[in-house]
């Protein structure tokens, strides 16, 4: 029997991807109540936790939700597919909505299905990706977690 300090993490319940799809099927029973904030903050978790998920396990530092922005351009940059990043915006305006809660209640099923799309695009690009694929290469990212500069032209 192996024992576990106190100083040791806890094992995770479930993947970052698995977590993002049932904060999916929470936030559309939170917007079947009308609990809009809720949604909100369901929907822009389940974005953040997937964006999160794709970088942690590339080894990709995350931090906040400008280094997500980041990896999502960075990533439909790659496969080639722009509304990766549309969507990723799009999500970034329902995390705003938890704060401000101005959303009219016909807003809601539209965001989740983006959001729902903006996950299924990120799990089918993740398979795309080269294994080996270097961190983004925006200059701040970069500079904010120390990583090389990339060489102008590459």
């Amino acid at each position: 029997m192996t024992t576990r300090t106190d100083d040791e993490p806890s094992p995770p319940i479930e993947t970052r991807t698995a977590h993002c799809h049932r904060l999916l099927e929470h936030a559309d029973e939170l917007i079947a109540r009308g609990d809009r904030r809720q949604a909100s903050e369901q929907l822009w978790g389940a974005a953040a936790q997937r964006i999160e998920a794709l970088a942690a396990a590339r080894g990709w530092p995350f931090e906040s939700r400008a280094d997500g922005r980041v990896i999502a351009h960075y990533v439909a940059n790659q496969v080639g597919d722009p509304q990766i990043r549309l969507l990723f915006i799009a999500a970034l305006g329902v995390e705003q909505n938890i704060y401000d809660d101005d959303w009219e209640d016909e807003e809601f099923p539209v965001a989740l299905e983006r959001v729902r799309t903006l996950i299924d695009l990120l799990d089918a690009a993740e398979r795309k990706l080269p294994p080996d694929l270097e961190p983004p290469r925006a200059k701040y990212y970069r500079r904010r977690h120390g990583l090389a500069p990339v060489a102008e032209g590459v």
